[in-house]
């Protein structure tokens, strides 16, 4: 009997120790939580009355039972029951809603197993946009501090989107530009209409064939170039600082009597602020940036409609109607997209000019903001590392792809055609991201970090000389060769324009962005030199773009992720670039010699874009750009063509399954 009771006793001085450490712990578990800004558990799962009791379980027993929700999510998984382990995942998200690991894992499940399902462009985006919202708006709230989710939400802009792996890749971007475009429109521009003097061509034929074509390094005297990467920075942060500066709530909107009765006049047609407010402006304001190349001006049918017009054209309402459009994109993309405006403006100070409507940007943001915001946390070196690599990536991919137009889609308007050219302004920032990352590398770059900058050089180096930026391709040209030179000295013996068309050819093999870049490239500035009146450096550059365009078709083997657009297409498009650049008149006298197939492609679009500037300078459009012969038959062929590529069956790639 006193043995039992010794023992009693003895058990409850170790609880009563137990306890007590517990108690003297406790306090700086609770700081370290509301370090991490976690929520008790209350929030995530009031709105599922079913979990409460769930959660009532002792800690012990819950374990077991997500132990075991795990295990079945992962066989089902290997059985191919993807659509049973989202639905497992999302019963473990509401458990354990502060366990990133849940999130990551079931916004996976949806951004590649589930869209891989899916057979249609729509169901796609669908299954991949409700990943990237999973975490953006979910997964995020309940781990505010997780530099792995901010690290996964990056990834998948990146990844699924940016790269070229899933077939209908260019489906997802043409989605995601839809959408920012309906909340932001298109971002300043870096070049309006060129006052470019038209030569005529009897008295300028421009340098022979084989010389250096004139104009070769348009640093300095290019009109193209004329605004440095600093000015269109600037540019943007005004853009985007009425969106910052906007009130964070509508009674704070409604406080200025001027924005309160334009949203009393908006309400009395139907209209409410944020959304409704953008689309209503969209469709009916006379701003030329919420309008796709080639969308046609809507007309308004009902007095409603009417009276909206009215309401987005006043010039009278202009000061408030701009208070409320710029609350209400604050609005949208705060409680929407969970993106904060002033972030935004820090990702344009910090690396320049970027199009909301490309994903790269978007991958910039997260991993910024995962950084900025966990910084201070006890993270590790390599999570910090791979996380500053979803920002070096990104700004590789927006060199070659950063200057972005979307071109209204008449048959399905919200999917419209997204044409991406390069865009050197973001190359300074890339080589500045590439010495931070170095800066976190303690090993020896050259075995570390070496190869990829050298190839960002050489890239870079490609770009510049493409773009006539001669004296700074030379610029990047000498650093790599000093840095990286050893590794390759024949590659680096030769001159500047040996060295670029070497490179980017190396292996038989070139990379296909870099070669859309070469080809857009070469008839862009063909087609500027042709508008300049040198019809000799014209047919150079035409001559040399085609070379490259036919044997890159030649030796992708028909690979549709591969193929790059109709040589008509690109010259379409170059047309109608140059066309908006120069005067009316200069583009009237440069029309007929513009070649028939490039005249075919851009006509269309000619008359959407060139008719009301033509009512404006009351001149007859069809007598100044008549119909290119044989455009029936063209318009046939274009939409057969296009028939065919909507309508080809799908292939699915085990690429796309992870």
């Amino acid at each position: 009997m006193l043995r039992s009771k010794l023992l009693q006793f003895m058990c409850i001085v170790v609880a009563a120790a137990g306890l007590l450490c517990a108690g003297t712990v406790q306090q700086s578990l609770d700081a370290h939580r509301d370090e991490m800004d976690l929520a008790t558990g209350e929030e995530a799962t009031r709105d599922f009355a079913e979990l409460k009791l769930i959660q009532a379980i002792p800690g012990g027993l819950r374990a077991l039972v997500v132990d075991y929700l795990w295990i079945q999510i992962e066989e089902m998984k290997q059985q191919g029951k993807y659509y049973d382990a989202a639905q497992k995942s999302e019963m473990i998200c509401k458990l354990q809603p502060r366990f990133p690991a849940v999130w990551h894992n079931r916004a996976w499940n949806m951004a590649y197993n589930l869209s891989f399902e899916a057979h249609t462009p729509p169901e796609r985006w669908a299954w991949v946009s409700r990943g990237i919202e999973l975490i953006r708006n979910q997964g995020l709230k309940y781990n505010p501090k997780s530099l792995q989710l901010y690290k996964e939400l990056a990834w998948l802009y990146l990844h699924k989107i940016g790269e070229m792996l899933d077939d209908m890749h260019w489906a997802y971007k043409g989605y995601l530009a839809a959408e920012f475009h309906r909340v932001l429109g298109a971002p300043p521009k870096s070049i309006e209409l060129r006052q470019v003097a038209m030569i005529p061509t009897d008295e300028a034929t421009g340098p022979p064939i084989g010389a250096t074509p004139a104009g070769a390094d348009s640093t300095e005297s290019d009109p193209a170039d004329s605004e440095g990467p600093d000015e269109l920075t600037l540019t943007h942060l005004a853009w985007l600082q009425p969106i910052v500066d906007a009130p964070d709530d509508v009674e704070q909107l409604l406080a200025d009597p001027s924005a309160a009765a334009f949203v009393a006049r908006l309400k009395a047609l139907g209209v409410d602020v944020g959304m409704e407010m953008l689309d209503a402006y969209n469709l009916w304001s006379d701003d030329p940036r919420v309008r796709m190349l080639g969308q046609p001006v809507s007309v308004a049918k009902t007095e409603t409609q009417q009276a909206v017009r009215a309401l987005m054209t006043d010039s009278e309402t202009a000061a408030a109607r701009l208070k409320v459009l710029a609350f209400s994109r604050r609005k949208v993309l705060v409680e929407t997209y969970n993106m904060r405006p002033w972030w935004m403006a820090e990702v344009v100070r910090t690396y320049g000019p970027v199009d909301w409507r490309l994903c790269w940007p978007h991958c910039l943001y997260w991993a910024s903001y995962g950084l900025q915001h966990c910084k201070g946390l006890d993270i590790g070196r390599i999570d910090t590392l791979n996380t500053s690599r979803l920002i070096l990536n990104p700004l590789k991919a927006l060199v070659s792809y950063g200057s972005a137009t979307l071109v209204y889609n008449k048959a399905n308007p919200s999917q419209p055609f997204l044409m991406m050219e390069p865009n050197w302004r973001f190359i300074a920032s890339c080589q500045n991201a590439h010495e931070e990352m170095a800066k976190l590398h303690e090993g020896p770059k050259e075995t570390f970090f070496g190869a990829g900058h050298e190839n960002f050089l050489i890239s870079s180096v490609q770009t510049l000389f493409m773009a006539g930026r001669i004296s700074e391709a030379q610029k990047y040209f000498g650093e790599s060769k000093d840095r990286y030179g050893k590794w390759s000295p024949k590659l680096y013996a030769l001159d500047l324009e040996q060295f670029v068309y070497q490179s980017i050819n190396p292996d038989g093999i070139p990379n296909r962005a870099r070669m859309a870049q070469l080809v857009n490239g070469q008839v862009r500035r063909a087609y500027r030199y042709l508008a300049m009146g040198y019809d000799e450096s014209f047919r150079l550059y035409t001559q040399q773009a085609f070379w490259f365009w036919k044997k890159w078709r030649d030796g992708i083997d028909g690979d549709p992720r591969k193929v790059l657009e109709p040589f008509d297409v690109i010259q379409g498009r170059a047309a109608l670039n140059v066309l908006g650049r120069i005067p009316l008149e200069s583009g009237v006298t440069l029309w007929p010699y513009i070649p028939l197939p490039a005249r075919q492609d851009a006509y269309d679009q000619m008359i959407e874009l060139f008719t009301p500037l033509c009512e404006q300078e009351n001149v007859d459009f069809a007598k100044a750009f008549p119909e290119p012969p044989g455009m029936e038959q063209y318009r046939k062929t274009r939409d057969a063509m296009i028939r065919q590529r909507d309508g080809a069956p799908y292939k699915r790639n085990p690429a796309n399954q992870q």
